[in-house]
């Protein structure tokens, strides 16, 4: 089944090794591979020299809005199937293109219910025989394997048909930074009533450090996800044709 995988990217040392292993992780799977860079400058002319991809740079001296990121790449693919992934997320491949071939059944498919953060070391094994069998060995739990930590439904690799994402209005471009905009992507699923489905798989998380997120974005972030949340299916729905004209558009910045 032919798809294409995007990715949001912003730049650090750690991220831009991660995203050449989730490359080569992909390899000639996907039909297309669009990486949506948003930055001050473009880090990523290096790797088109090793990797197939379409490139958007999108100049943003602002705080990185990783579903706008993914809007520009919606609309610019060209292929009914779209994978939205992470730049830091994989899974078994051969379990991985299985998920995508529910689409036949179904519009929205989430390939896995479980996240194992991959240690330091971890990371650097993977790296170094890139095989994902020795991963399912690790006995340790994920997030996702327990109700007190519960991962996004549209949270890290989530598949849709285009049919649908052109009916929820692709991803909400209301968020700044770090936080919440998986979590409103996966209410629009839920409320406007999609057919989705939730696989029972393990995904792996490569590791990278964590600075605390700016608080002033993160909570205008929480503030935006809780008013949408008041909002039933007909809000929603009003709320998408008011947007559905603006999302994707590379000059954002500058309207």
């Amino acid at each position: 089944m032919e798809f294409t995988y995007i990715i949001a990217y912003r730049h650090s040392e750690e991220r831009f090794k991660n995203l050449q292993l989730v490359l080569d992780w992909l390899g000639s799977s996907p039909r297309d591979i669009i990486i949506v860079e948003s930055d001050q400058d473009s880090k990523l002319d290096c790797l088109k020299k090793v990797f197939n991809f379409k490139h958007v740079f999108l100049n943003n001296n602002y705080p990185f809005n990783k579903s706008w990121c993914f809007n520009v790449g919606y609309k610019l693919a060209d292929t009914e199937n779209l994978i939205f992934g992470d730049a830091d997320l994989i899974m078994d491949k051969e379990i991985f293109i299985d998920c995508v071939d529910f689409l036949n059944k179904y519009e929205v498919v989430n390939p896995y219910s479980s996240v194992v953060d991959l240690t330091y070391e971890e990371t650097i094994l993977y790296a170094l025989e890139k095989q994902t069998i020795w991963l399912d060995s690790i006995s340790r739990s994920g997030r996702g394997d327990s109700d007190n930590q519960k991962v996004p439904f549209c949270g890290g690799i989530i598949i849709f048909k285009r049919s649908c994402l052109d009916r929820i209005g692709g991803w909400i471009e209301d968020f700044w930074g770090w936080g919440a905009e998986d979590d409103a992507q996966s209410y629009k699923v839920f409320t406007l009533q999609t057919n989705y489905f939730q696989c029972e798989h393990r995904s792996y998380h490569f590791y990278h450090s964590r600075p605390m997120p700016n608080s002033k974005h993160y909570f205008n972030n929480i503030r935006t996800y809780v008013q949408l949340l008041k909002l039933d299916k007909i809000g929603l729905e009003n709320y998408i044709a008011g947007v559905k004209d603006e999302i994707g558009d590379v000059n954002k910045l500058n309207r």
